[in-house]
């Protein structure tokens, strides 16, 4: 299950998208510290190979400060199809 995970990641840069969505990519309660840190590894080569654009979702500080040049904090709005900009800017 593991490497097979680490497979889906690698295999969703090969085509050279454009822009990859990447939702908790590392939040799987199944992942050893070792294969979290390979797949950081993995798409922190990616981005710097700079194919494609990423966007990243996730509620992990490690996964947002290895991975992120800028950031923004969203909440949802008062309806279901809205969000609310918190904040936003660089990582720095």
């Amino acid at each position: 299950m593991m490497v097979g995970y680490l497979l889906d990641v690698a295999c969703t840069f090969a085509g050279r998208p454009e822009l990859v969505l990447l939702d908790e990519p590392c939040s799987s309660a199944v992942l050893s510290v070792q294969m979290k840190k390979r797949i950081l590894n993995l798409i922190k080569e990616e981005k710097k190979i700079g194919y494609a654009g990423i966007l990243l979702v996730s509620n992990s500080n490690l996964e947002v400060t290895v991975l992120s040049n800028e950031i923004a904090i969203i909440t949802s709005g008062p309806r279901k199809d809205e969000i609310n900009l918190i904040e936003k800017g660089s990582i720095q």
